[in-house]
């Protein structure tokens, strides 16, 4: 634990028995990967991305899932939201098409038995100030002079990334790597738990389930981002 004074100067904790996360049809647990093209690209590719690894976004409720997953179909600032001439070939910028839902499938995810690797936990302070002492001159060039909460968000990725990167290149005293991963705050809701899978971190998928418009939890994270679901 972070500040025990005899150990550590960070905080891991385990990844929960049931972890959820909203993805297409058979994807479900399929790795994110980044290419050095987009790994060079501030916004490209995923939060966590490892240049070289796998990584999988997961969260802890379903309705982080839905909430990190819907934002992108908010419309930009400006935008008409009345609906066109022709209301039933077109929707209105700020409602969620039926084929969304259609092409997605919520799934529920949980650790093997072997995996016994710990998460770093990003939402500790005393975490992200043992990681911006290791990476203070690598963040300084983005212009990054504290290690808070909305820096582990930065809107420039290659940030968070750096963070992804130092974690996953970290290993015992044997060689060993020492995490399996990131818990960090989802930053649509500051206590919605979210996850960065790492590949050596193996899981496996419980079940699906079929994503209902009629869905309270669903309905619910739409409303929340201001949008409407069909």
């Amino acid at each position: 634990m972070a500040g025990s004074g005899t150990e550590v100067p960070f905080r891991v904790v385990a990844l929960p028995e049931i972890v959820y996360r909203v993805a297409r049809k058979g994807m479900g647990d399929a790795y994110a990967r980044i290419t050095p093209e987009d790994d060079r690209n501030p916004k490209a590719g995923g939060r966590f991305d490892v240049l070289g690894g796998g990584v999988l976004y997961v969260a802890s409720q379903p309705r982080t899932c839905y909430l990190e997953t819907l934002a992108y179909l908010r419309p930009s600032p400006g935008i008409d939201l009345k609906a066109g001439h022709d209301d039933s070939a077109f929707l209105a910028p700020g409602q969620v098409p039926a084929q969304w839902r259609e092409d997605r499938t919520l799934y529920t995810l949980g650790p093997r038995e072997e995996s016994r690797l710990v998460f770093v936990d990003l939402a500790d302070v005393e975490t992200r100030t043992w990681l911006y002492r290791l990476l203070a001159d690598e963040l300084a060039v983005f212009g990054v002079s504290h290690l808070d909460v909305p820096e582990v968000m930065h809107p420039n990725r290659a940030v968070s990334r750096a963070l992804a990167r130092l974690l996953y290149s970290i290993t015992d005293e044997d060689g060993a790597p020492m995490f399996g991963g990131i818990r960090y705050a989802s930053k649509y809701e500051g206590t919605a738990e979210c996850w960065a899978i790492f590949e050596r971190y193996p899981v496996a998928v419980g079940g699906q389930a079929r994503i209902d418009r009629e869905d309270p939890t669903f309905a619910e994270a739409a409303k929340s981002l201001g949008l409407t679901p069909f």
